[in-house]
């Protein structure tokens, strides 16, 4: 059991216990106590919290964060708010759609990143919303690369006013068909993109994050894994060229708690690493240098044969030259959404593999809450 102490009011010490077994909430609980501690100082302004309910390990009577912590505690504290429970997968649309309101509004996501990316994608310009991610998805990248923890420190920091508002560092990336993403944690194509699409596969749905792992040593076994991939910069320059069987733009260190492939990544700064693997590596060796983003810490160079780790900037094309021929080579994953290059053509021309990455202006106008001892 992991106690969280949330805040204390009127002589009563409020905490949250969280009961985790392979990575996975099992429960959780508000204790309520006598005691004293610090403060609470939740932020000001319209709150909506967003429940994904299918994010994760889904929400059953014993995991229900909201009516086991989050309701009664605001209900102690006088925030009102409004819930958004999701019951269709267009619900998240549908919240992005009522803004902007009267006032700048605090969202507060119970999910993973796929769930803050729907959002994102769905906000138009101008909304006035601050997000502020309670990490109950699968990998939470964001909410582990920021130092948000567990829903409980998440929550902690957020009642005791913890928090500071950042601009939501986003990115924008431009497809032939004109379709167009906003992403602000991976861009990738080969194995990782890969990876993604085979574990969407039903046998693979029910493993939470071991899924990763077994996926990947079906598509190592089998998988050709040479992606023909080029970056320009803006001004034509050629930054990278090869064959490479792994390639990711990263904007956050963390993919996973543990995982930290782009230990250079600061999530806040408008600055895209790639890391990319080349096709002619052992697929052994392959595996071991993947592998190594388990035991990276933060700040620490990575540097290997056949292993490419730079900062790009934040405004280049990248080109897939694979051809429209072989669907597997041109599958992509964009901040969880799942896409194929072959699909992303624009009627009539013969196959392009561009793909235009540029910064979303600050002008969008969304921001994050971080930690406020981030920096």
């Amino acid at each position: 059991m992991e106690e969280t102490e949330l805040f204390c009011k009127d002589g009563q010490q409020y905490a949250a216990v969280e009961l985790w077994a392979d990575g996975k909430l099992k429960s959780v609980e508000l204790a309520v106590r006598e005691g004293g501690g610090a403060g609470p100082q939740p932020p000001r302004g319209p709150v909506v919290v967003l429940d994904s309910v299918r994010s994760g390990a889904g929400r059953g009577p014993a995991t229900d964060f909201y009516a086991k912590v989050i309701g009664p505690v605001f209900e102690v504290l006088g925030v009102a708010h409004e819930y958004v429970r999701t019951s269709s997968a267009d619900s998240v649309r549908e919240l992005a759609a009522t803004f902007p309101r009267a006032s700048a509004t605090t969202v507060l996501v119970m999910s993973g990143d796929t769930t803050i990316s729907e959002f994102v994608n769905a906000l138009g310009s101008g909304a006035g919303v601050a997000v502020f991610a309670l990490p109950l998805g699968t990998a939470n990248a964001w909410a582990h690369s920021v130092g948000l923890g567990t829903p409980a420190k998440a929550l902690q920091a957020f009642v005791q006013g913890q928090v500071r508002a950042v601009p939501f560092p986003l990115y924008r990336a431009r497809f032939p068909s004109g379709y167009s993403l906003r992403f602000f944690i991976v861009l990738s194509a080969g194995l990782h993109a890969n990876l993604l699409h085979l574990c969407s596969a039903e046998r693979y749905q029910r493993l939470g994050v071991e899924r990763f792992r077994a996926a990947s040593t079906e598509i190592l076994e089998g998988y050709a894994l040479a992606e023909r991939i080029r970056v320009r910069g803006e001004g034509g320059t050629e930054q990278l060229a090869g064959l490479y069987a792994y390639f990711a733009l990263l904007n956050t260190p963390h993919l996973e708690e543990t995982y930290i492939p782009s230990p250079l990544s600061d999530p806040l700064v408008q600055q895209l690493h790639v890391l990319a693997l080349e096709s002619e590596l052992p697929r052994d060796r392959l595996r071991e240098l993947l592998m190594a983003g388990y035991s990276t810490t933060r700040g620490s160079q990575l540097s290997a044969p056949g292993l490419v780790y730079r900062d790009l900037g934040d405004s280049f094309t990248v080109f897939v030259e694979n051809g429209a021929g072989d669907r597997v080579a041109n599958e992509l994953c964009v901040d969880g959404h799942l896409l194929n290059l072959v699909d992303l053509q624009a009627p009539g021309d013969g196959f392009d593999g561009r793909i235009e990455i540029d910064v979303v202006p600050a002008s969008f106008g969304l921001e994050a809450l971080v930690p406020a001892s981030m920096h």
